[in-house]
């Protein structure tokens, strides 16, 4: 600066001598602060280097170039000048006059006025919210009008233990260590020494890496559905980012995907066992393990089968049993519907897992059966429709039993043979025995049992009425008891006793028509006659009812002249068609009776239920046609059936026409 004054006073010098003029102004040059280009002072020091013939004695100094306000000053050296208010580049403009009033031309020179401190930001891992590393970068920007020269960086707000380094844009920095949000605190200070307020930024260090559970269909073991609902329970500090969700055995390649919580999947195809692996990674970039959750696919309907049972049962109750396979999940439960006949279906059971049951029907009916299973994964096939699992109950039967002789209230005397038929119209059982007593007597057995005979010595039993109970028992069943009333009449006939048969016959007959009545009837049919018993009288038996016997005390002319009178042939009306006729029926109709006691093979289940004697008299009277080989039949309720009571092989079987 000296040398670059003298050259300039030599260079004056040389003018003026050159030019002769000895009237020149002063000339030269001025700086502010010695050439500083920054101050942070207001008031600032103007130094001037002039050359002149004359003194200099005067200056005038301005912020403007147009000196408004200026006025002249004494010539000293520094002159001191207050800059404007406000920062910024500030110049000064100068005027230099000498004593003899010569002026000097408009000498300047700036400065840059910087009286604020500087103003910074700090950005850590260029502003991330997370880091999973300690070692973080800083960067680092101040703002000053002669810029930052120093900074000060520190982990806490108080930069205890600081210290000023030079200013950098970029500063490697350790955080402190452990888990959370992590703050660092920076001054600026620039060349002045003006510090700036402290600044900060802040990060979440994080270097635990996130755990998680899987679960698939809410940890369901099967699913029947390829897509399942896959749920994520992240257990992370601060935030789950991404996550990678495989089938394959191996994740790598795979591309990290933004988490979600709960998500559908598609499993891959076949049924069996799936596996489904997970991994998650945080904001910090933490990757946690690997974790894996499985299911079983299975998309197939488990078999189900009935234990055919037995075709027919004998008794209303038996046992249903059933099973049931799945190689996927296994059997979780059964349906088991029955039907009655050709009825509808209905639910036996419902849901259950038994695999055996006592069911309970109605004789007479046939029940079927089928089911179907439900496997653990919700599978469940449809009902079959073709089924073999039927039971027929066969109608429990009681047997029956009746009496053919002697007609009931019958007066009897003597021995008699009582008889009777027994059947059991169930054709897989039969009567096996038939027991009988006398008013309250012990039973005892009879001769035979589809026709059976009984000895009955009425000697034994006091006159008067008494009663037959008859029952018979096919060994699981007996039936209930028939019972017939008769009356027994002992008493030894006398010489007097054999003559009451023809008074009792002679006294019915004039009660019953006139004397007129009987000449008529004679002359309108034929007289036949009929020859007198060969036995004697005197040991004929007669047993009469009570009210016969009061009849029959007649007078002894009157016995005498029914005596005389029965040496006479007698003379007896010839029957009817309709009396020879209904005595044909009845005796076919013992006949048939006698014959349906007799089936080798029972009566076909159509006519169980109908007792024998009904049916004796309905084959009596059924319609009849023949078969083209000759047979006869009858029809019974619609039906047709062989109708020859002396074929017992064919009798009442049923005949299909075609």
């Amino acid at each position: 600066m000296l040398c670059q004054r003298a050259i300039l006073v030599l260079f004056i010098v040389l003018i003026t001598c050159f030019s002769g003029d000895a009237r020149a102004a002063p000339a030269g040059n001025m700086d502010i602060n010695d050439g500083q280009e920054f101050t942070s002072e207001r008031v600032v020091y103007i130094n001037a280097t002039l050359i002149d013939v004359y003194p200099v004695t005067q200056a005038k100094l301005s912020g403007s170039p147009a000196f408004e306000d200026a006025n002249w000053v004494a010539m000293r050296s520094p002159l001191p000048f207050q800059l404007s208010t406000g920062d910024g580049l500030k110049t000064v403009y100068a005027l230099f006059r000498d004593s003899q009033g010569y002026d000097s031309d408009v000498l300047s020179d700036s400065i840059f006025l910087d009286t604020t401190a500087p103003v910074g930001t700090i950005t850590i891992n260029q502003g991330a919210a997370f880091t999973m590393d300690p070692k973080s970068n800083l960067t680092l920007e101040a703002v000053d009008d002669s810029s930052a020269k120093d900074m000060l960086v520190s982990n806490k707000a108080d930069f205890q233990g600081a210290q000023w380094v030079t200013f950098k844009t970029e500063l490697a920095w350790s955080l402190l260590p452990g888990n959370g949000a992590r703050t660092v605190f920076v001054k600026f200070r620039d060349r002045f020494l003006h510090e700036s307020a402290a600044v900060n930024d802040s990060i979440i260090l994080d270097t635990v890496p996130p755990a998680l559970k899987l679960t698939i269909n809410s940890a369901a073991p099967f699913t029947n559905n390829a897509r399942v609902s896959v749920h994520v329970d992240a257990n992370e500090n601060y935030q789950t980012e991404s996550m990678i969700v495989t089938q394959y055995d191996s994740m790598e390649g795979l591309d990290w995907q933004p988490f979600q919580a709960t998500f559908q999947l598609d499993l891959s195809p076949g049924d069996g066992p799936k596996t489904v692996s997970a991994k998650l990674r945080d904001a910090a970039g933490n990757e946690g393990a690997v974790v894996k959750a499985s299911i079983s696919l299975d998309t197939v309907p488990p078999a189900m089968s009935i234990e055919e049972p037995p075709a027919e049962s004998d008794t209303t109750s038996f046992t249903i049993n059933w099973s049931g396979s799945d190689f996927t999940s296994g059997i979780a439960s059964y349906d088991i519907q029955v039907r009655d006949g050709t009825g509808p279906w209905y639910d036996w059971y419902a849901n259950v897992n038994r695999t055996s049951a006592l069911f309970t029907g109605t004789p007479d009916h046939n029940y079927s059966f089928r089911g179907r299973a439900r496997d653990r994964a919700g599978n469940a096939a449809a009902f079959p429709e073709n089924l073999l699992n039927s039971v027929y109950i066969w109608p429990r039967y009681d047997p029956t039993v009746s009496f053919t002789a002697p007609r009931p209230n019958a007066t009897v005397s003597g021995v008699v043979t009582v008889t009777g038929t027994a059947s059991q119209p169930d054709p897989r059982r039969s009567v096996k025995m038939v027991t009988i007593c006398v008013d309250d007597g012990v039973p005892v057995n009879v001769d035979g049992t589809l026709r059976w005979k009984y000895r009955l010595d009425t000697t034994k039993l006091e006159d008067g009425v008494h009663i037959l109970a008859v029952q018979s028992d096919d060994g699981e069943r007996v039936s209930n008891e028939t019972l017939l009333t008769f009356s027994v009449r002992n008493h030894k006939p006398s010489a007097t006793d054999s003559l009451l048969v023809p008074i009792t016959v002679l006294i019915v007959m004039m009660v019953a028509a006139s004397l007129v009545a009987f000449f008529v009837l004679r002359r309108q049919r034929p007289a036949v006659y009929v020859p007198p018993p060969p036995e004697r009288h005197d040991e004929m038996s007669l047993t009469l009812t009570p009210e016969a016997a009061a009849v029959t005390e007649l007078t002894p002319e009157a016995k005498a002249r029914i005596a005389a009178m029965i040496d006479e042939p007698v003379r007896v009306r010839e029957k009817t068609d309709a009396e020879k006729q209904a005595a044909e029926m009845a005796t076919r109709e013992i006949r048939i009776l006698t014959a349906l006691s007799s089936l080798p093979r029972g009566l076909p289940p159509s006519l169980w239920g109908i007792e024998m004697e009904d049916l004796a008299a309905r084959v009596v009277k059924a319609e009849r046609e023949d078969t083209p080989d000759g047979d006869m039949l009858i029809k019974i309720n619609n039906k047709w059936y062989y109708g020859d009571e002396s074929n017992l092989g064919m009798f009442m079987q049923e005949y299909k026409k075609d």
